[in-house]
């Protein structure tokens, strides 16, 4: 067994072994072996005996009885050990051990390590003995192994260190052979440096030549330089004065445009009582003008026509300059258009022995993306120059596709239309094209002319052409004729704008509502310059009927600033026997309204202080003025916005006397009671059908239904229908065949298509023969099918919205209240003064802060009046808070400002105002807007 140990050469090996002899040996069922040299003191477990599967301490902490007997080299017995101390287990069942031996294992400088052994009895005095003196041997075995250890590791390092010396040295023997290469090459450069040394000195003196040459030249380049930069100073000198001449000449070609657009405007109200006076005359209902008079008239109402037409020229000619040009995208058909021209000018062809010719190739595409009121005006210009200028032979208009030579560079043929327009008339000289299509160009400018017009055609339509992504070719030969070429997109969507090309319309085709602060002043109803604005509201408005009123006359209001287009307008009411009411202004047309209940309304958008735009919309939120009908008459070119509001018609000034009676016509029919308006509801699904009844039975409403086709023709051969819902999936036909079926028994009413089906595009393109109203079945489809049935039944409504009788407005406005908001303590008195004397009660605020501290102590105010310019918290700031608490939210708000400048009104409203008046106050116009807005007490 010694020389077992003796050969151990790891602590665990020689702990193992010693236990596994010694423990039998003294008959003790556990056993540990500690060495010395743990961190902090402490002993490391290098044996155990009899531990299989339990918790041995692998490091003893100093304060442990192990640790205790190495600290104090003195053997440790403890006897009689308790029951949970430790127990001894074997395969036949475990025992606590009745005595437990400690042995320190003194080594050469100290205690080596301690021997734990656990037994059933004492050891007897041999074997300790023999613990005396194996402790010594194992305590020395221990000191031999650690040295043992030591000396392996030092015999590790010392070869790893000799493996790297050897490393080292062979990276320094390579890095000699390197340096000993770098040498060779260093002396082979030094060599070809001193051959390059010797050729720089031969060199320098050819250089010291050249520089001599080289300083003659730049004295010479110096002075040519000194006179270049004098020269680049006047050419920028020259710049500065041409972008200076550049702006002033934009300036001047806006304010060129927005004067014509303004003047053309201007001259259409003198223009419009000139037109209806002069017709009147004209047509001599009394039959007691001489023929002469009669023709004098006549030929002043077709003068007035001509006039009309140039002035709505250079309309056009402004906003294309100004980029003002609203474009309406949409899908145009190319052969409706076509034939549309044709059956404009087949009669004057006709009557000038003319032959109009109209061809569509089959490869020309079916559809642009483009607007088509817009080409259509183009193409009536074309055509009908080429009829002007044509005496014999034919026009012919031509649609194909167009030829590469028409086109931008890298543009598809097949993605673009050609029109083109050709004549066999006089042609164009040569010298004449460059400045063809110049605004009032004409092919014949001398005094003695035979083709009159003034030159604005050509221009309107190239300017039109490449606002619609386009432009206009001309090829001509005097003496045979012309060809004018409209080169358009198929897509305008997919087109980029040439800004060189089409500087004027670069603003408005990529889209109008980026110029729509612009536009609104040219193309909704732009307001003439304010002193004739200033006159027409002072001027006296002609007497109405008021006066004359009895309970069972029909009555219209005229709400007209135009003193003498207010009178003409009152007369052809009287003359049908109606009483006539008329304002000067939308205040006051508003409190007529609400006072009287007309039957109807004419109403001009060009309104001083409150346009009819803002009068339409007060109107229609008004439950008695709600259901009066509404007609426009202005000379706003904007019906679809008129239409939209809620007006039974739009006629744009100047207008005919056959204009103003049928919108008379329109506006007292829709005034006049009407039998229940009929739906037919045309569905196979008794639940879909039940559903679409039930949401559209409305009072003033009939609905009928119909599960197929056959059913549904029979009911609109019973009586007639106001508005067809229809479903395309029926069992005995398709939607598509009812509309053909239907529409060849009479006019067929509008179509909605309510359908869950999805729709290609030739089906689409198919119902718009019909409607373009089509929804289809979803969550969002009751709110849509009667959102597009009430465009055409006004009786139809939703049910939230149906108006209910409301409180007649007071009389006057006594025992009312208003908090009065100014700054100005000669403002505050001087109104209140006039609204005391009116009944009211005035609780008055310096600034927007006390305003709503005013608000907070009397809550049961009737209106605020807010001065706009305050100090600290100005009017915009303050009725905004006031809106944004929910008590105040419907509490009228009337914007005073003094600056009355553009844009004030919409800023106003923008921030929560109800109504805006520009300073100094007209109290009647005040007190007729505290009237409008009072709510019901």
């Amino acid at each position: 067994m010694g020389k077992k140990l003796a050969k151990a050469t790891r602590f665990e090996t020689f702990g193992s072994e010693l236990l596994d002899y010694l423990c039998p040996l003294l008959g003790a069922g556990y056993g540990a072996l500690y060495r010395s040299g743990g961190q902090d003191g402490q002993l490391i477990v290098i044996g155990s005996y009899g531990c299989e599967g339990r918790h041995v301490d692998q490091a003893a902490a100093p304060g442990a009885l192990v640790a205790q007997c190495a600290r104090s080299g003195q053997p440790i017995a403890l006897d009689a050990l308790p029951a949970d101390y430790y127990r001894i287990a074997s395969g036949l069942g475990d025992a606590p051990p009745t005595t437990a031996l400690l042995w320190p294992l003194p080594g050469i400088d100290g205690v080596a390590g301690v021997l734990e052994l656990a037994s059933f009895r004492r050891l007897n005095e041999v074997e300790q003995e023999l613990m005396t003196q194996v402790t010594q041997l194992v305590g020395l075995a221990l000191d031999n192994l650690a040295n043992a250890a030591r000396t392996r590791e030092l015999l590790e390092e010392t070869q790893a260190q000799a493996e790297e010396l050897q490393a080292s040295e062979e990276a320094l023997r390579v890095q000699q052979e390197e340096l000993r290469a770098i040498n060779e090459a260093l002396e082979a450069k030094n060599r070809a440096l001193d051959e390059q040394g010797n050729r720089l000195r031969a060199s320098e003196e050819e250089l010291r030549i050249q520089a001599e040459e080289l300083r003659t030249t730049n004295e010479s380049l110096s002075e040519k330089s000194r006179a270049l930069n004098e020269f680049n100073e006047r050419l920028l000198q020259f710049q500065s004065e041409i972008e200076n001449k550049n702006r002033e000449l934009e300036a001047a070609s806006r304010y060129k445009s927005e004067f014509l657009a303004n003047m053309s405007h201007e001259l259409r109200t003198p223009l419009n009582s000139l037109l209806i006076l002069a017709k009147d005359l004209a047509d001599n209902r009394e039959a007691n003008l001489s023929a002469e008079q009669v023709e004098s008239a006549r030929i002043i109402f077709e003068s007035g026509h001509n006039l009309l037409r140039l002035i709505n020229d250079i309309l056009d000619l402004s906003k294309i300059e100004a980029g003002r040009m609203d474009v309406q995208w949409e899908d145009v058909d190319l052969a409706n258009v076509t034939a549309a021209i044709e059956r404009q000018f087949r009669p004057l062809a006709r009557e000038r022995g003319l032959d109009l010719c109209v061809e569509i190739e089959p490869a020309a595409p079916p559809t642009l993306y483009s607007d088509g009121a817009k080409l259509q005006q183009i193409l009536t210009n074309l055509v009908g120059n080429a009829l002007k200028f044509t005496h014999a032979g034919s026009v012919t208009l031509r649609v194909e596709r167009a030829e590469a030579d028409l086109l931008p560079a890298a543009a598809e043929p097949a993605d673009w239309v050609a029109i083109h327009v050709v004549d066999t008339g006089i042609g164009i000289e040569a010298d004449k094209l460059a400045r063809l299509f110049q605004a009032f160009e004409q092919g014949d400018g001398t005094t003695s002319r035979r083709y009159g017009g003034t030159g604005l055609g050509l221009s309107i339509s190239r300017g039109l052409a490449r606002i619609l992504r386009g432009d206009i070719r001309v090829r001509s030969t005097p003496g045979q004729g012309s060809s004018f070429i409209l080169v358009l997109p198929r897509d305008a969507s997919t087109i980029a704008i040439d800004r060189a090309a089409a500087p004027a319309a670069h603003a408005t085709a990529t889209a109008t509502a980026a110029a729509a602060p612009q536009t609104e002043a040219v193309t909704q109803d732009p307001h003439p310059p304010a002193a004739p604005v200033a006159a027409r509201a002072r001027a006296a408005m002609p007497p109405d009927d008021r006066e004359r009123l009895a309970p069972e006359d029909v009555r219209i209001l005229i709400i007209e600033d135009d003193p003498a287009f207010a009178r003409i307008l009152a007369d052809m009411v009287r003359r049908k026997n109606y009483r006539a009411l008329i304002a000067g202004d939308g205040e006051s047309g508003l409190e007529l309204a609400a006072q009287y209940r007309p039957n109807g309304i004419l109403l001009d958008v060009n309104l001083p202080g409150m346009d009819g735009w803002a009068v339409m919309e007060r109107l229609k939120a008004q439950p008695l003025t709600a259901q009066i009908p509404v007609h426009f008459i202005t000379a706003a070119d904007e019906a679809d916005r008129g239409l939209a509001l809620g007006a039974v018609g739009f006629v744009t000034k100047p207008a005919t006397r056959e204009a103003i009676e049928a919108a008379l016509g329109r506006v007292l029919k829709a005034a006049a009671p009407r039998r229940p308006q009929r739906i037919l509801v045309i569905d196979d699904d008794d639940g879909a059908r039940l559903a679409v009844c039930r949401l559209l039975r409305q009072p003033g409403v009939e609905v009928t239904e119909a599960r197929s086709v056959a059913d549904a023709l029979q009911a609109l051969r019973e009586q007639p229908h106001d508005c067809v819902v229809l479903d395309l999936m029926l069992p005995d036909a398709s939607g598509f065949d009812f509309l053909d079926r239907a529409a060849e028994l009479r006019a067929l009413p509008p179509v909605v298509v309510h359908s869950a089906r999805e729709l290609t595009r030739e089906e689409s393109l198919r119902l718009r023969e019909y409607t373009d109203s089509i929804v289809i079945k979803g969550a969002q489809s009751p709110s849509r099918l009667l959102d597009e049935v009430s465009l055409f039944l006004h009786a139809v409504q939703r049910p939230a919205a149906i108006a209910t009788p409301a409180t007649p407005q007071p009389a006057d406005l006594a025992g009312r209240r208003v908090l009065l908001v100014d700054d100005d303590m000669r403002n505050v008195f001087a109104l209140s003064r006039t609204l005391k004397a009116q009944g009211i009660t005035v609780i008055a605020a310096q600034d927007g802060r006390k305003a709503l501290a005013q608000l907070e102590q009397h809550p049961d105010v009737d209106w605020v009046l807010m001065d706009v310019m305050m100090p600290e918290m100005d009017g915009y700031e303050a009725t905004r808070l006031i809106r944004s608490q929910q008590r105040w939210a419907q509490l009228p708000i009337i914007a005073l400002t003094a600056k009355a400048m553009k844009g004030d009104r919409e800023k106003c409203l923008e921030a929560g105002a109800s109504d805006y008046l520009s300073k100094p106050i007209d109290v009647d116009k005040l007190l007729s807007m505290m009237r409008a807005w009072a709510r019901p007490r």
